[in-house]
Parts: structure tokens; C-alpha cells; sequence
């Protein structure tokens, strides 16, 4: 009898491969981020945002669930009440309370946006191991 496979490790989610990819990715938010938008940049590692960026699920004013992972990832990104409140609600909210909610990790000027994104990934490039970097991220989200 043929052996049965196991139960997958994959996270059944739109842009899931992200999270195994083994260099920085990095989302820079420069307008609204809905749905899968949202998605994209909650798959990414870090997240950049214009101070003029805007962000909402969008899933439960059209009738879907949770899609693509935000019920695995949004809670351990910006806790569980807030995953629910930002899920059920599906409002917009800006880049401010994403910043202090812990969805982006840096605001700046929108034009100033991509600056400083590259920044940071060119200060990695220069300054960093790949290989570290490749191990802390697998690291960080098999622990997970």
C-alpha cells in the first residue's frame, strides 16, 4: 500500500511563496492597498508606506471570508482583536494607525517612498550576509 501523504506545510494563500523566498522582500504602499493588494503587502517581510497610503481587507463587504492567509497571518502581524476588527469591518484606515497597529513598519513622504525602501535594501546588500538573512527569515517564520 502506497504511503499517504502528509499533511502540507504550505499556507494556502495568494502570494504565500513570499514567505519562502530566501532574500528581503520588501512592499513599498504608495496608494490603497484592498484585497489581494492587501494581501501582497501583508505576504511581504517588511512593508513601507507612503503617509498619503490606505489599507483595507475588503472581504466582508463582498461577502467572502478571510482569503489567502489573513486569518493565519494578520493576527501575529498586529494582534487578534485588531485582526478581527480590521477583518470584519473590512474599513479603511491609514497609514498612520497601520504603522501603530504594527502592519507597516515605516512611514515616510510619498515621494520619498521608494528612496527609501531602496535605502534599506541597499544597506542589507552592503552590510549584511545573504546567508544570515536567508536563515533568520526561515527561521522566523517556520518558528511561527
Amino acid at each position: 500500500m502506497a504511503a499517504q501523504p502528509g499533511p502540507s506545510d504550505e499556507l494556502p494563500a495568494l502570494f504565500g511563496y513570499l514567505l519562502r523566498v530566501p532574500k528581503p522582500v520588501i512592499a513599498a504602499v504608495n496608494g490603497v492597498a484592498a484585497g489581494g493588494g492587501f494581501v501582497l503587502a501583508m505576504m511581504s517581510d517588511l512593508r513601507f508606506a507612503s503617509a498619503e497610503a490606505t489599507f483595507t481587507t475588503a472581504f466582508s463587504k463582498r461577502g467572502l471570508i478571510a482569503e489567502h492567509g489573513t486569518s493565519w497571518l494578520l493576527p501575529r502581524m498586529v494582534g487578534t482583536s485588531r485582526a478581527l476588527d480590521l477583518l470584519w469591518s473590512s474599513r479603511r484606515f491609514d497609514a498612520a494607525e497601520a504603522l501603530r497597529i504594527g502592519l507597516v513598519d515605516r512611514v515616510v513622504e510619498p515621494a520619498q517612498l521608494m528612496e527609501s525602501a531602496c535605502a534599506y535594501l541597499r544597506d542589507l546588500a552592503a552590510n549584511v550576509s545573504p546567508r544570515s538573512i536567508a536563515v533568520m527569515k526561515s527561521q522566523i517564520y517556520r518558528h511561527w
